[in-house]
């Protein structure tokens, strides 16, 4: 009955009476569409019976491929693609396992034809929301297949491009039907995203002529049309599935394409690279920007012994990208990302120290340590520059903690030779300054936390002249809150009051309660700095722009007063120089000192002393140009040690005693200015040195068995530390309870009267004590 069944079409059952009348004699003339809607309607009253048609379907399908009737495999393709787009009914899901079937068996042709049609039919399939959860699918064949036609490379051009574009919107497609659906494959593992993304760049980089990579940083829509172009389709698509990701998938879709850029190493050039995040970073969300930001920081730390020319091209892309993550580029882990790079700078600057030390060891040329060494600086300048002004602070006050210190090192010769250590310094000191850049705060206390105030003073008194001179140029960025920097060049310091263009505001009150505090320590710092033996020219002149930017950000008296001081005993220790430093020097503290008082003059509008300076400025100008900033900073070659050409006559020094007699006639407050202060310099504004304390004497005042105190100095050879304040007070603590002791055995032997006695001496005597108090006040 069975065989009867099978060779007479009567006895056959109706659907597949149905799906046979669907077939024309005539391949070529294409589905029979009356009984395809017939077929239709059938399975829409008898939806238990698709499962049966698509086994069917699919059976006919396999006889028409191994006969090779490539066109009847169309019209089976074309007949479920109408039953599945009809057709929503709960039995859908066996009915979409035969049909998931036949597009596997067509994408496995070797016909490309059949290919494409196969992956338009799974296209059509991904665009059907589905009302029912499906626990057994799989796609792993899918993302296999449509990722290897992504990669194909024949010969024939147009071929290339269709089974390429095939493959892209396949992929699409699996990412669309899987990537919301809890259900489903899990698209963002591994195993997946390590042939969808690298298959998604190979072809973007193969036609990046034809793709908006240029326009990265913009908002993307695919143009209507443009989806038959392989390479803007696949950056489309690359960038929807960036698009889907969060918190907890965006790594699994980075890490495969650091893993492509470095497989088809595609670092050198990195325009490829920056172009690529600079679209990841536009396509994912805001605040998930950070995780790209940590991942390619991990990168680096995973290629640490690679080619610096590598490093160095991705830290090119991460200082691009950082631009474009702006604020959330560092999310809550700041100190870390600070600390990762400091690392690798520390690590290079050791690498590239014994390059120098040991040329047998060089793997690498030394030059480009040296530039992956710049693009850290920059990309610490780039991260600083997305912080508010706080975390800037902080971030430099980190970075403080993390300078080494230098332990001077000899060579053969006994002389001292630069280590690595001041390499370090010097690089960390860059990174602060690039921080610093564009920092505005209100006041300066904010600006100069002690932690940050302290140890910029003390690298400033660092025996290394290039050191100094950057620590000076950090102090630049710091206190100069009004554009004023680029004004103070050696060619427009001695300009005259009508061509100064210099912003002065009025100081605030938080400011002159900085300088009350801190003061000391900054005028000790800028005194003893410029008397440091091996200065250069400009070190000179930076301590000038520090002097002068502190004079115009907090113009007070006091502080005039403190610089008046300064300036008097600078040019003293400049005319009895004794060879301690150079000739160029000695007149380059000779220009400053003219250059400090023509500016306070200017700042205080004291027309007296105007024309004093104008007057030396005029003398030299005529008769020794060689003492003028312009001369000096900018015309002569540094480190000149001819002193005889340098000789200063006294007729061209600012003469001190007049410039007090027209401070007088200004009508300002003199008191505090005679010219004992030539000698020596000390500091009168701000209270006690928070650097260090000075020990060396220490007051003691005792009783000298009850006759009137006397003061006497009792000297101390060693800084008082914590640990031995501690220990006193301990100490003290100790000798207090055993007092306490005697004291109590004393009372219990003691009577009345006696107590009252002995309280009566007490009394007597601390009266004595007040009044000689009195009496030294």
């Amino acid at each position: 009955m069975a065989c009867l069944r099978c060779t007479c079409p009567t006895f056959r059952a109706r659907y597949k009476r149905l799906v046979n009348n669907i077939y024309p004699a005539d391949p070529s003339e294409g589905l029979i569409k009356n009984n395809m809607e017939k077929l239709l309607f059938y399975a829409l009253s008898h939806h238990q019976k698709l499962d049966r048609i698509a086994r069917y379907m699919y059976q006919r399908l396999c006889r028409d491929l191994y006969r090779n009737r490539t066109k009847y495999a169309s019209i089976t393709v074309a007949a479920m693609d109408r039953l599945l787009m009809a057709c929503h009914a709960p039995s859908l899901n066996l009915f979409i396992g035969s049909f998931l079937k036949m597009i596997e068996k067509l994408l496995e042709s070797q016909d490309v034809e059949l290919q494409i049609l196969g992956t338009n039919s799974f296209v059509a399939f991904s665009n059907i929301e589905e009302d029912t959860a499906s626990y057994h699918r799989k796609y792993d064949f899918f993302i296999s297949k449509f990722s290897s036609m992504c990669w194909d490379n024949g010969d024939d051009e147009e071929i290339k491009n269709k089974k390429r574009l095939a493959g892209v919107r396949g992929l699409q497609g699996v990412v669309r039907k899987t990537v919301s659906d809890d259900l489903q494959v899990d698209i963002w593992d591994s195993i997946h995203m390590n042939k969808i993304i690298p298959s998604l760049l190979f072809i973007v980089q193969d036609h990046l002529s034809d793709s908006y990579l240029e326009r990265a940083d913009e908002q993307f829509s695919l143009p209507v049309g443009e989806d038959s172009n392989p390479g803007k389709l696949a950056e489309f698509c690359l960038r929807e599935l960036l698009a889907r990701t969060n918190y907890a998938n965006i790594k699994a879709v980075l890490k495969p394409l650091l893993i492509h850029l470095d497989n088809c190493e595609l670092w050198l050039p990195n325009t490829f690279a920056i172009q690529c995040f600079k679209l990841v970073l536009c396509s994912v969300q805001s605040q998930y920007s950070y995780i790209a930001i940590e991942v390619l920081l991990n990168h680096l730390n995973d290629i640490t012994e690679r080619n610096p020319k590598i490093k160095t091209s991705l830290l090119e892309a991460l200082g691009e990208a950082i631009v474009i993550a702006a604020g959330g580029a560092i999310g809550s882990s700041i100190f870390e990302v600070f600390n990762t790079l400091l690392f690798h700078l520390k690590s290079s600057v050791s690498v590239f120290s014994n390059q120098y030390r040991r040329k047998d060891l060089q793997s690498f040329p030394p030059e480009d340590e040296k530039k992956f060494q710049e693009a850290i600086i920059n990309v610490v300048g780039a991260f600083g520059a997305t912080l508010p002004a706080y975390q800037k602070i902080e971030v430099m006050t980190f970075i403080t903690c993390k300078i080494p210190n230098v332990n001077n090192q000899y060579d053969d010769d006994n002389t001292a030779v630069d280590s690595k250590e001041y390499i370090l310094q010097s690089k960390f000191l860059q990174c602060l300054a690039k921080i610093s850049e564009g920092l505005k705060t209100s006041n300066l206390a904010s600006v100069f936390p002690r932690s940050l105030l302290e140890p910029l003073l003390k690298l400033s008194r660092s025996s290394n002249s290039g050191v100094r001179l950057k620590v000076q140029k950090v102090f630049h960025r710091l206190l100069d809150r009004h554009e004023n920097l680029p004004r103070l060049t050696p060619s427009r310091i001695l300009l005259p009051k009508s061509d100064w263009d210099l912003n002065v505001e009025k100081c605030s009150h938080q400011d002159l309660m900085f300088m009350k505090r801190a003061g000391v320590d900054l005028f000790n710092n800028i005194f003893e700095s410029f008397q440091d033996k091996d200065n250069k020219p400009d070190n000179i002149f930076a301590l000038y722009r520090t002097s002068a930017l502190i004079l115009l950000e907090v113009n007070s008296s006091d502080i005039i007063i403190e610089f008046i001081r300064i300036a008097m005993t600078l040019q003293n220790f400049a005319t009895r120089n004794d060879e301690t430093i150079s000739a160029n020097c000695v007149t380059a503290i000779h220009s400053i000192v003219v250059a400090i008082f023509h500016l306070i003059a200017h700042l205080q509008l004291l027309q007296a002393l105007e024309k004093v300076i104008a007057q030396t400025i005029l003398l030299r100008q005529e008769e020794a140009k060689y003492t003028l900033p312009v001369k000096i900073f900018i015309s002569q070659p540094p480190n000149r040690n001819d002193g005889n050409r340098y000789t200063i006559n006294h007729k061209y020094l600012v003469d001190i005693n007049a410039v007090i007699e027209a401070l007088n006639i200004d009508g300002f407050d003199t008191e505090k200015i005679s010219a004992n202060d030539m000698m020596d310099y000390k500091p009168i504004t701000g209270g006690t040195s928070t650097l260090s304390i000075d020990t060396e004497y220490i007051p003691a005042v005792i009783d000298d068995g009850g006759s009137p105190l006397v003061s006497k100095r009792r000297h101390v050879s060693e800084l008082i530390t914590f640990s031995k304040m501690k220990s006193a007070v301990l100490d003290i603590g100790e000798k207090n309870h055993s007092n306490g002791s005697v004291t109590i055995e004393k009372f219990k032997s003691l009577t009345i009267d006696d107590i009252i006695h002995k309280a009566n001496e007490r009394t007597v005597r601390l009266q004595k004590m007040v009044s000689i108090l009195k009496e030294l006040t």
